[in-house]
């Protein structure tokens, strides 16, 4: 996955993703719009064949920076993650 930063404020991030499909962005905008601090966060395919997604995010005013909120939610979803796997690790078929 590759990250590329087009517009940053501390309340209004807009940034490019490569490689990545729905899957992954739908995950990640459902928990940023968990953090009470962001007012929204989307996203867009400028085309379906290139793979390229640009991700907004608008963060409340005097506020937690959206750089922030998105760190936050990255964290709390591999930790989502790790716990899904100890899960998955416990059912005997």
């Amino acid at each position: 996955m590759e990250i590329e930063i087009i517009n940053k404020t501390k309340t209004y991030l807009k940034f490019e993703l490569k490689g990545i499909d729905h899957s992954f962005c739908n995950i990640l905008k459902k928990q940023l719009n968990l953090i009470p601090d962001v007012l929204t966060a989307t996203y867009r395919v400028d085309h379906p064949l290139t793979k390229k997604i640009i991700f907004i995010i608008e963060g409340r005013k005097g506020k937690t920076s959206v750089m922030t909120c998105l760190k936050k939610a990255i964290k709390e979803l591999k930790e989502t993650n790790n716990e899904a796997k100890k899960a998955f690790k416990k059912i005997k078929i």
